[in-house]
This record gives C-alpha cells, sequence and structure tokens, in this order.
C-alpha cells in the first residue's frame, strides 16, 4: 500500500519480496490517491483536497481489489464491466492468471501501515491478513511523539548523539521560533521567500524538522548526513556560537552542497500545494 508520495515498484529488498518469491505470489503496489500520478481532481484546491482522506484511500483500495478480481486474462468469463475498466486502466491490467480465488495480504509501514491495518478492519471480507510495520493506528491531530524518537536518536550515544546535541538544538529551535524567520538569521536557517501568514510559518517549520525527521527515520541506510556527522556538527559549532549558530550548522549538513547552504522553503502555496 502507497503513502504520502509517489509510489514505484516493490523493492527486492523488502521483506514481502521474500515472502513472494517463497510463496509465488503477485506482488502489486497501489499508489496513493493525489501523489505522484494518482490525481483525482484537476487541481488542489481545499474543495478538492476535502477527498484527500484516510477513508477515500482505504475505499480505492477495496475498489481496486474488485478490479482485479474481476479480470479473467484471456477468457471470455470476464464480466463486461471488469473486462471494460481492464482495458481503459493505463496501462492496461495484463495478468497470466485470474485473483479472483486468491487470498489477499496487505503490507504497509508507517501511514500506509495504518491504512493496511484499517482496511481489514472496515473490510474485513477482502483481505485474509495485513502486516502493519510502524503503524500508528491510533490517529491523533498532534502527534507530538513523533517528535519524542527524533529526540531519543539524537541524544542516543550509540548512533553517535548525545543529551548535549538535543539540549543544544532544542536551544538554537527556541532562538528560532523567537525571531520569527528574521533576515538576520544565519543563511542556512533564512526563508526562501518572506513569512506572510502562519501556514508559510508552518511550512519553514516543518521543513526544518523535516531534516530532522528523515535524518532519524533512515540513519545509516543512505546518503548522509548521519546523526553522529549532525551532533559533532553541533558541538563543534556550539564551542564557538549561540546555540542557534548551532542549528544552522546541523541544517547545512542537508544542503546538497554543504560549502553553498540553500535557503529553507517557506511558501505554504509554492512549496507545499505547488508541486
Amino acid at each position: 500500500i502507497g503513502g504520502e508520495g509517489p509510489q514505484g515498484a516493490p523493492s527486492p529488498n523488502l521483506f514481502m519480496w521474500t515472502l513472494a518469491e517463497k510463496h509465488k505470489a503477485l506482488m502489486i503496489a497501489l499508489e496513493h490517491r493525489f501523489y505522484g500520478e494518482s490525481r483525482p481532481t484537476p487541481d488542489l484546491s481545499l474543495g478538492s483536497l476535502r477527498l484527500l482522506s484516510a477513508a477515500q484511500a482505504l475505499a480505492d483500495i477495496a475498489r481496486f481489489i474488485g478490479f482485479v478480481n474481476a479480470h479473467e486474462p484471456k477468457s471470455t468469463k470476464s464480466t463486461e464491466h471488469g473486462a471494460e475498466e481492464a482495458a481503459a486502466s493505463e496501462p492496461p491490467l495484463d495478468l497470466e492468471a485470474s485473483t479472483r480465488h486468491s487470498r489477499w495480504i496487505a503490507f504497509g509501514g508507517s501511514y500506509p501501515g495504518s491504512l493496511a491495518t484499517w482496511l481489514k478492519l472496515k473490510y474485513p471480507s477482502l483481505v485474509v491478513g495485513v502486516v502493519g510495520s510502524s503503524a500508528p493506528v491510533f490517529a491523533e491531530y498532534d502527534f507530538g511523539q513523533y517528535a519524542q524518537v527524533v529526540g531519543a536518536a539524537l541524544a542516543n550515544g550509540q548512533l553517535g548523539g548525545s543529551p548535549s546535541c538535543v539540549a543544544v538544538l532544542q536551544a538554537g529551535i527556541e532562538e528560532l521560533v523567537r525571531v520569527h524567520g528574521d533576515s538576520d538569521l544565519p543563511q542556512p536557517l533564512r526563508p526562501c521567500t518572506k513569512i506572510e501568514d502562519d501556514l508559510d510559518r508552518s511550512a519553514y517549520y516543518a521543513e526544518i524538522f523535516g531534516y530532522f525527521q528523515g535524518l532519524v527515520q533512515y540513519n545509516e541506510e543512505g546518503r548522509p548526513p548521519y546523526v553522529s556527522d549532525v551532533c559533532a556538527a553541533v558541538a563543534a559549532a556550539a564551542r564557538k556560537g549561540p546555540p542557534i549558530a548551532a542549528l544552522a550548522a546541523a541544517v547545512q549538513l542537508f544542503s546538497p552542497n554543504a560549502a553553498r547552504p540553500r535557503c529553507v522553503a517557506a511558501s505554504f502555496k509554492e512549496d507545499v500545494v505547488g508541486p
């Protein structure tokens, strides 16, 4: 099950791939509505975004399972409606065997993991089981616990973090909030555009938090910086300047060219809705 981003084909690195090979199963990746190429509306207006919900996503999954099950490859047994839908899909649905009597298992991680578990609750007859990895199944409007996990990772000495690293970053963030995106900020923390309202301000803070969120979630799995790199930069900058300079030193590591730090995206209209 896809989540809040474009969905590609399943990776051979996934445990799901190993299970599929063992059981000779068909793997299908379904992109979430409003992400990637799956756009059910022509725009992202408020009226359109009312259709962006977990309930709608679950209904999409349920309809998709029915769509695949209605297809009978190289046979006249396909329902007329199912055959028309298969031909109209892009690319056209083309399976070597029917899934009509197959058992479905849904996989997802994080938000898609929640969707997988909710799918079994809302449409129990469609799937025989689900695997919801790291799934926050009890939805919360203000999900501060995620930030607590980020802080715990940055304080973890085994990852190259430390309690002092977290304390300095926290102090730097508090100072950043006090200045409200002032133009005198260190270059790595300067907003790319003028912050006009609370939506812009939330986009600005979300971008900065996103750096550390991704850092912790994918630590040592991909390209640096890693927790150890960030906390080393924080410690070095804290010896020479205020906490906000240490925060800037950490954020600078996330620039494609650390020698020429970029600004921070801060337009809700252009950076959040626009793409």
